[in-house]
């Protein structure tokens, strides 16, 4: 089982014999605007909430948090006339902030997990060269990506003595822009943003999370009398959340599923989409949503271990089923409050 870019030219003056010399310094011309197509957005956040807590016995390397997948189109253009073709990355700490003790920041691209801390990393979309536009002249070819990424925060370093991870209030991740050097900032364009690091602090101890039991079997299941929307088989199972340290905290989970597809809920099986698995609480009045965080238990001073039960629910897609086998999994994500 189981986170400003302007145009710049600088004037100078100097007499010499009555003749006013005017020098232009070519200064830092490049600047590249990028946003979500249909709504303009340039701002994408991520929240840790009140408070995160980093269980100090985790290795280094373990993750604490990730975001939820980060979907949009987007659109870039430049914002004056280019004679260079540009390539659209992903600048990382855009502002060279720190980010704070003991954690560093990650950002998964295309199934890759980058841990830098300033730089670029490519997106493979490109700019083409405009060497002019304005009122008599075509305005200059923008270009579209699919932005499809998360971000991960993960255990780094050592810990600090106070607990406290940092002090600020938000921290910018990556920023959309351009990769040619003395490129000025664009603060318009498209920026995630994680916000409430001053909720991060560090705890005792992690908690120990038991599946019960670890694989669910529907058995045979009966193809007579289908009627989509219907349950066909169900299965409960329990998650024993145990800490071993004096220290309380809450616990968050999240299923996430490495198989099949989710659909309206339900994930969908690979290789059958006749039927689809849902959760929900073991008194069935509470679905809990794939891909989403949400509230397993509190662990506090006086409840070392806690056992929070569900029902995994087999529902009919089709009035006309497939048969055969079929296979899903799931990964169950923690958080710390």
């Amino acid at each position: 089982m189981r986170d400003h870019r302007s145009i710049s030219l600088l004037p100078s003056a100097v007499l010499q014999g009555g003749v006013l010399l005017l020098f232009l310094a070519p200064g830092s011309a490049y600047s590249m605007v990028c946003s979500v197509e249909g709504s303009g957005e340039t701002l994408l956040r991520g929240d840790f909430g009140a408070s995160l807590a980093i269980p100090a016995t985790l290795p280094d390397g373990a993750v604490l948090w990730r975001s939820e997948e980060i979907q949009r189109r987007v659109t870039c253009v430049k914002d004056t006339a280019q004679v260079q073709a540009e390539d659209v990355v992903l600048q990382v700490n855009p502002t060279a902030q720190p980010l704070g003790a003991g954690v560093r920041i990650g950002v998964t691209w295309q199934g890759v997990d980058y841990r830098q801390q300033t730089g670029h990393i490519a997106t493979g979309a490109h700019l083409p060269a405009c060497p002019s536009a304005g009122t008599e002249q075509p305005a200059c070819a923008g270009v579209s990506l699919d932005l499809r990424l998360s971000v991960f925060l993960e255990k780094f370093g050592a810990t600090p003595y106070s607990g406290q991870v940092s002090h600020q209030a938000s921290y910018e991740v990556f920023r959309l822009g351009s990769h040619l050097e003395g490129a000025s900032p664009v603060s318009a364009s498209l920026t995630y943003q994680l916000d409430n690091l001053a909720g991060l602090r560090f705890v005792g101890c992690d908690a120990q999370l038991q599946v019960l039991p670890e694989n669910i079997d529907f058995g045979k299941v009966a193809m007579q009398d289908v009627e989509v929307g219907a349950v066909a088989a169900t299965r409960t199972f329990a998650l024993l959340s145990t800490r071993a340290c004096k220290t309380s905290f809450s616990v968050d989970a999240r299923l996430r599923p490495v198989s099949g597809v989710v659909s309206d809920e339900l994930l969908v099986p690979l290789g059958n989409d006749s039927v689809g698995i849902r959760v929900s609480r073991a008194d069935g009045e509470t679905v809990v949503p794939f891909n989403h965080y949400f509230h397993l238990v509190d662990l506090l001073s006086d409840t070392p271990s806690a056992l929070s039960r569900f029902n995994a629910e087999l529902v009919w897609r089709t009035a006309r089923p497939l048969p055969g086998p079929f296979t899903a999994e799931v990964l169950i994500d923690l958080v710390y409050k």
